[in-house]
Parts: C-alpha cells; sequence; structure tokens
C-alpha cells in the first residue's frame, strides 16, 4: 500500500497486513472502505473509498474482509470527514 515504511508495535491479522498503513498525518491505519459506503465502493472503483482507519479502532470494533477490501463501521460526516470518538490514534 502507499505510506511511509513502518511496522504495527504488535502482530496484525493476517488478513489486515495487505492494507496496514502509517500515514504522517493518521499515525497506524488500516485502509477500509465504511459499511455505509460499501455497496457503491463494490460496484465502482474500490481506491475511491479507501480511508485510513486507525488500527486500534478496526481491531476493537471489528472488520469484514472482503477480496478487495477490508470495511468496517464508522460514522462519516462532511465536511469533517472519518469521524471517530475515543483515543484510537497512535503514532
Amino acid at each position: 500500500m502507499i505510506g511511509e515504511l513502518r511496522s504495527y508495535h504488535s502482530a496484525l491479522p493476517k488478513e489486515l497486513l495487505y492494507f496496514y498503513v502509517w500515514l504522517p498525518d493518521c499515525g497506524h491505519s488500516i485502509m477500509c472502505v465504511l459499511s455505509q459506503h460499501i455497496d457503491d465502493a463494490r460496484n465502482g472503483e474500490i481506491s475511491d473509498y479507501l480511508l485510513p482507519v486507525p488500527v486500534k479502532y478496526v481491531l476493537e470494533k471489528g472488520y469484514i474482509v472482503h477480496p478487495d477490501c477490508i470495511e468496517v463501521k464508522a460514522r462519516y460526516i462532511l465536511p469533517i470527514g472519518l469521524f471517530i470518538e475515543g483515543d484510537y490514534e497512535e503514532w
């Protein structure tokens, strides 16, 4: 994937490794498609719907593995973007 070459401080589930990134403005993240966008993403270009979600959030809240993406339930609010309450970011 994209982002600086780093590794997560603990072992990630195998299915998340390909989608793991570290980005300077997001920290340790998994590139995911939000549940409310999954149908549009599956019918279009997946990469248009991928966004970095904190690893801790993905691991704690759960995820669905698709052949070409990871799906998570999280809020997306325009114009803010991804809206996650709590301390999930890791640098």
